[in-house]
């Protein structure tokens, strides 16, 4: 048996673009439009420097098309596409968190406790809001809200052998309370819940191997309600784009026939839950499989 502790605080940092913006007069010489490129998406440096480069410079360099493609086939890069007229400041998202987890583990099994907070800056979410500002014409469109915070705890516990040999029972439970703390952009939408971050969630998986050929397997999923709007007023959920709660059982029976040849049915949603995660879930399904392999 051991049992091990645990403290992590982490933060990061990523510039969208640190190249002065090129702001030009709509058909006074138009230059070809630009793209900036500022180093690894992971490990941004905001103290290096920048590379700009045109539009047909990289359709030449990389063979892109346009500059979106640049995400596409160059996904290490940081890319931005500078507007004629573009002088905004650049922005940068800067995430930071702390955790700590104790473990205690033997040879059938473990238990593990998880506490974790994370706090980004400038996140990019979509949101409904004016462009202009005291306009009453709201838009949806995504846009940096200055801070996020999530925080919450995770337990995980494991067992095998559970009563008698050959059951093996797993388990989780999460809990994450993701919350706006500023956005002066839509004041109301402070204190609201993060978009489609579930509060609670938990599963359980029990699995009974009476020999090396047969298993049987119930598992059952739970998720609280999400919201998918920036200030919570989608508050109905069992609706198109909606993001309900759910309580699903699914289970399962697999024979191995031989070292190659495996057989397996099962029911995904026993129970028939009906539900929404923005488009309706299947409800009740039967599932045969056939499966091999060398």
């Amino acid at each position: 048996m051991s049992l091990r502790l645990s403290l992590r605080a982490y933060a990061s940092l990523a510039v969208l673009a640190a190249t002065p913006a090129i702001a030009q007069t709509i058909g006074a010489g138009l230059q070809p439009e630009y793209v900036i490129v500022n180093a690894d998406r992971d490990n941004a440096d905001p103290a290096r420097a920048d590379t700009s480069i045109t539009a047909a410079q990289a359709r030449e360099q990389i063979n892109t098309v346009n500059t979106e493609d640049i995400l596409k086939f160059a996904p290490s890069l940081l890319v931005r596409k500078r507007h004629y007229g573009d002088t905004q400041d650049p922005v940068a998202t800067r995430t930071s968190g702390v955790g700590a987890s104790a473990e205690r583990r033997d040879e059938d099994g473990l238990i593990r406790l998880s506490l974790f907070q994370q706090d980004i800056t400038n996140a990019l979410i979509s949101q409904s809001a004016p462009l202009v500002t005291g306009s009453t014409t709201l838009f949806s469109y995504v846009q940096n809200v200055p801070r996020v915070r999530t925080r919450g705890f995770e337990l995980v516990a494991s067992q095998r052998d559970v009563i008698f040999d050959g059951l093996e029972l797993q388990g989780s439970i999460t809990y994450a309370d993701g919350r706006i703390v500023e956005n002066p952009v839509l004041p109301v939408s402070v204190n609201k819940f993060l978009p489609q971050i579930t509060k609670w969630r938990a599963n359980a998986l029990a699995t009974y191997r009476p020999d090396a050929d047969w298993s049987f397997t119930l598992g059952a999923r739970y998720s609280d309600r999400s919201f998918g709007t920036i200030d919570n007023t989608d508050t109905v959920s069992q609706t198109y784009q909606g993001f309900a709660g759910y309580f699903v059982v699914d289970a399962r029976i697999q024979y191995r026939l031989d070292e190659n040849w495996t057989v397996s049915a099962g029911i995904d949603n026993l129970n028939n839950d009906k539900y929404f995660l923005f488009h309706p879930f299947p409800q009740r399904t039967f599932l045969m499989e056939i499966h091999y392999a060398q």
